[in-house]
């Protein structure tokens, strides 16, 4: 299982992204042409503490370990960095998709903080996703998560509305689990 996970690590480490909309995440309206569009946004807390709870949560890939995928390498999104995501439901280590994917920005601010990543070859979905802290000037503190996928593996063209399901239900336990940790502390 290890050389499969550094074979294909290696291999997407040499993509490039599968969309020509790279960085569409990051501000303005979300590119036409994909069935889920969506920017979501929750208050999650106040102050610089839950703030600062979120942001490392947010780059340490916690939205997606509390949805049961495993970043691999297991470091914190920076730029440019590409990692598999792994399913891994409650720790265990079961057959799966390996998700490759590339950081394809990341921000590190007193007031946003924050990355977006995109589908590289072999992901089951072609599009990109943004995890951002925002904290506005009354101090309230915000998570927000802007998506545009579509379908590119065969298993989820052919699931169609029931894939873009699952992924709505994915973004509200991202956005719950963000809102966890900066209530943590």
């Amino acid at each position: 299982m290890a050389r499969d996970i550094e074979h294909a690590y290696r291999a997407a480490c040499a993509a490039e992204p599968t969309y020509p909309e790279t960085g569409a995440t990051r501000g303005g309206p979300l590119p036409a042409g994909y069935p889920l569009r969506t920017r979501r946004s929750l208050r999650i807390g106040s102050g610089p503490g839950a703030y600062e709870r979120a942001g490392a949560f947010v780059l340490s890939w916690g939205p997606q370990r509390a949805a049961g995928l495993a970043p691999h390498p297991d470091t914190p999104a920076e730029e440019g960095g590409t990692v598999l995501l792994v399913p891994r439901p409650g720790g265990l280590r079961l057959p799966g998709p390996l998700i490759p994917c590339r950081v394809l920005w990341a921000e590190y601010g007193p007031d946003r903080t924050g990355f977006a990543y995109g589908s590289l070859p072999g992901h089951p979905e072609c599009g990109e996703e943004s995890f951002t802290v925002v904290r506005d000037d009354d101090g309230t503190v915000r998570a927000e998560i802007a998506v545009f996928s579509r379908a590119a593996a065969r298993y989820t063209r052919l699931a169609g509305p029931v894939a873009r399901g699952a992924q709505r239900l994915a973004l509200r336990r991202y956005l719950r689990a963000v809102a966890r940790a900066a209530r943590q502390g």
